[in-house]
């Protein structure tokens, strides 16, 4: 029987199967290096603990601000 194959996004073809192949039910059959696609995903990974830094940043200089300064609860700290 043969089947029509598509993808959506083309990255590198590692390697496919042959053409005439016979293949079985769930094998695979042609594999891309993802490792671009890891990447995009570690780089927003980063963004996001930046952004938690800033934050954090801005919160340590919140409660390291004197008391007499400072508008947060007694509670907060």
């Amino acid at each position: 029987k043969n089947v029509l194959i598509s993808v959506e996004k083309m990255e590198q073809l590692l390697w496919i199967e042959d053409i005439s192949s016979q293949v079985e039910k769930d094998q695979l059959l042609a594999q891309i290096d993802d490792r671009y696609l890891k990447l995009v995903g570690q780089q927003a990974q980063v963004k996001q603990h930046q952004v938690g830094v800033v934050y954090l940043t801005g919160q340590t200089a919140r409660f390291l601000k004197p008391p007499d300064k400072n508008n947060l609860a007694v509670s907060q700290f």
